[in-house]
């Protein structure tokens, strides 16, 4: 985004493409101010239910990018995700497991990974795993989208 100053001139001349950057400025600013509490969220997460409500408190704040939004074929199979449902959102995939729905990965909390080939500790659950990877998808995509609001607000100082 190209800085506009804010001069007589551009308030006259060029007012839309100075509302855009103050309007863009000022959402930067709301993303970083909130986003230690949302972090927080997902860090005190117990559950993927609470993950799930982790991401959708994110998503209506504002933390949107292509990694946290819906798709068909993806993580978050939904049209909405402030109404995604614990049956929309496809986990594993990872480390030789199979891709559930988080009702499934409720269901079998206690299954742990005895007998994997990747070296991992046989009495780690399967459900930590599970949570690690949707944990890790939130809180590096929110903390990349904190950096670049970041990066707006210094660009317009």
């Amino acid at each position: 985004m190209k800085k506009i100053k804010d001069t007589l001139w551009n308030r006259l001349f060029h007012s839309k493409e100075l509302k855009v950057q103050k309007e863009k400025i000022a959402e930067s600013k709301k993303l970083v101010g909130l986003g230690p509490e949302t972090l927080q969220f997902i860090t005190r997460a117990k559950t993927l239910n609470e993950l799930l409500q982790a991401h959708k408190i994110a998503w209506e704040r504002g933390y949107r990018n292509e990694n946290l939004g819906p798709c068909s074929y993806g993580i978050f199979r939904t049209k909405d995700i402030a109404k995604m449902k614990p049956e929309e959102v496809y986990l594993g995939n990872i480390w030789g497991l199979w891709t559930f729905n988080i009702p499934e990965w409720e269901n079998n909390k206690n299954e742990t990974m005895v007998g994997n080939g990747f070296g991992i500790n046989p009495e780690t659950k399967v459900y930590d795993l599970i949570m690690s990877q949707y944990r890790t998808l939130l809180k590096k995509n929110i903390e990349k989208i904190i950096f670049n609001s970041k990066e707006i607000i210094y660009e317009n100082i």
